[in-house]
């Protein structure tokens, strides 16, 4: 009976430790699922504290963003715009130049000049494009007190000590623009034609209509205008206005630039303006090539201009006193030059021949041949030819210097009269 009961007491104390086992099993596996669940859960309340720091940030910078434009927009209703304006650019540059003539007959000139130039640019939502524009310069001696169409120069103290410079309007124009490639520019606008800097000067601002067409994928384009070259009074003697009309066609593709033009000057022009007297026209074919590319150390441009007028006659007076006889003989002008630009470096060659009545006189570059003694005005380059060398370094991204050294002689005159100019600019953009 004992053992009975000694056996029942062993089989109960057995079981007892069997489920004291399972208990303690169950008991650790709980206890590991609670800490890997508070671990999960210490994990997703950074997770969620992260991204609420995140959204604050968020939620500060789009605040300070929108109080920036506010300020900005309180600030901008000193210059509110029309509800048709999209926008307004304003631009311009400023330059101070020393300039040096010397010319073999014993004339010399040296100067500083300066050059200030602001223009503004307004777009509509109604494809319209409005721009103006204004710039220092000389009176040209006129009553309107007007600037020289070929210079926006300010000499430095020319007439006066400590002088002031003028303001003029450098230009003033409306272009509309359709999606088909044309547009319409009325006003006095910049050169609308391909050509070389010597055969118009840059500074010349054509005063009229201009209308041009360019295709995109073919490269083809075509300019056209007619221009108001010089208003004249009734008591002049000669009522009609001189004129300008011109067509030029071409075409782009590849870095490759082609194009030819005609220039045709009214009588008025060639007689009254340019001097040609009457029965020396001046209708000018002239046409252009160039070539631009680059490479993995430098960017390069060659380009060709050449130029006849047709309606130069041996029996007209020639533009350039002592040129020339016959006006037929001196009618073709032509230029070849290049550049290439190497860092912030820029080199220019170019060679010039301007026969007396090759160009219209009045328009083409006003610094090359000036340093020649008895070829015309300041403004005419006409019989004229030379070499033209510059160089550049641009010392920033809106500032440059630059050096222009100019040697050129008469192409027709008693005397072959030789001269040199040199130019230093010191040029801001902004």
């Amino acid at each position: 009976m004992l053992i009975k009961k000694l056996s029942a007491i062993a089989a109960i104390s057995g079981i007892c430790t069997l489920a004291s086992t399972g208990f303690a099993d169950e008991t650790a596996e709980l206890k590991a699922l609670l800490l890997k669940q508070q671990k999960q859960l210490e994990a997703l309340q950074q997770k969620v504290e992260k991204q609420q720091t995140v959204h604050n940030e968020a939620l500060t910078h789009y605040i300070q963003n929108e109080i920036d434009r506010a300020l900005e927009a309180k600030g901008s209703n000193l210059l509110t715009l029309g509800s048709h304006v999209e926008n307004l650019t304003i631009k311009g540059d400023f330059r101070v130049r020393y300039e040096n003539r010397e010319s073999d007959n014993g004339e010399s000139r040296d100067r500083f000049r300066q050059r200030f130039r602001l223009g503004f640019l307004w777009k509509t939502n109604e494809g319209w494009e409005i721009g103006a524009g204004l710039a220092t310069g000389d009176q040209d001696g006129s009553d309107s007190g007007s600037s020289s169409a070929t210079s926006a120069n300010d000499t430095y103290s020319q007439d006066g000590p400590f002088e002031t410079g003028g303001i003029f309007l450098d230009y003033a124009y409306a272009k509309h623009n359709w999606d088909n490639g044309f547009s319409l520019t009325l006003g006095q606008h910049k050169n609308p034609y391909v050509s070389s800097s010597v055969f118009w000067d840059s500074d010349v601002r054509f005063v009229g209509a201009t209308g041009q067409w360019s295709d995109s994928d073919s490269g083809l384009f075509a300019t056209g205008g007619a221009y108001i070259v010089q208003t004249f009074d009734e008591g002049d003697g000669d009522n009609d206005d001189a004129n300008l009309y011109a067509l030029q066609a071409g075409i782009e593709t590849g870095g490759a630039t082609l194009a030819v033009a005609y220039y045709h000057f009214d009588t008025a022009s060639s007689s009254h303006v340019a001097g040609a007297g009457s029965d020396n026209s001046i209708n000018i074919l002239s046409g252009y090539a160039e070539y631009a590319g680059k490479t993995d150390s430098f960017n390069y441009k060659v380009f060709g201009e050449y130029s006849v007028n047709i309606g130069a006659d041996d029996g007209g007076a020639s533009q350039v006193a002592g040129a020339g006889s016959e006006a037929e003989d001196e009618n073709v002008a032509f230029v070849l030059g290049g550049e290439i630009g190497i860092d912030k470096w820029k080199f220019k060659y170019a060679y010039a021949h301007i026969e007396a009545d090759s160009l219209f006189g009045p328009l083409t570059d006003s610094t090359f041949g000036t340093a020649v003694s008895g070829t015309g005005t300041h403004s005419n380059s006409g019989n004229v030819k030379g070499h033209i060398l510059g160089i550049g370094y641009k010392v920033t991204k809106n500032f440059s210097v630059s050096a222009k050294y100019i040697v050129n002689e008469q192409v027709e005159g008693d005397n072959n009269k030789e001269g040199e100019l040199l130019q230093l600019n010191f040029l801001y953009k902004f």
